[in-house]
């Protein structure tokens, strides 16, 4: 039998599974391709002891039907909604990518906008050169 159990970082690399809140019981090995739909909540993947016939997982929000595109500051998948901090390390400015959370196939491109801010800090010394008795001072 195989459990499904509510991931905590902690106790699953301690071994400590039976402290992890059980979600389910399951007879095969559940699969790891996809979103696991369990009792109408929606669960991804965190990680699986085949040994112990444990897998870990966390509740995200899915959204399996995403309308259109996002536009914003941040890259967002539309499907579970994670925001990918590390997207600027992206080498394209578009691509077709699978979202590191939910496994989802997104497609982005990247609009760059280069903008300055200018302050006064000090000005510089103003030199006054001027006519005297005998030449230019």
């Amino acid at each position: 039998m195989w459990q499904i159990r509510k991931y905590d970082g902690t106790n699953f690399w301690n071994g400590k599974y039976n402290l992890m809140e059980l979600i389910k019981e399951v007879e095969v090995e559940p699969r790891d391709d996809g979103i696991l739909l369990i009792d109408g909540k929606t669960y991804r993947w965190c990680a699986i002891n085949h040994k112990n016939k444990v897998v870990v997982v966390e509740e995200i929000f899915f959204n399996s039907e995403p309308k259109g595109k996002e536009y914003g500051d941040d890259f967002k998948c539309p499907y579970c909604g994670m925001i990918d901090n590390d997207a600027w390390e992206m080498k394209d400015y578009s691509d077709i990518v699978e979202c590191e959370y939910c496994g989802s196939e997104i497609e982005y491109e990247r609009h760059v906008e280069v903008t300055y801010t200018v302050k006064p800090i000090k000005a510089a010394k103003i030199i006054s050169l001027w006519r005297a008795k005998g030449g230019i001072l």
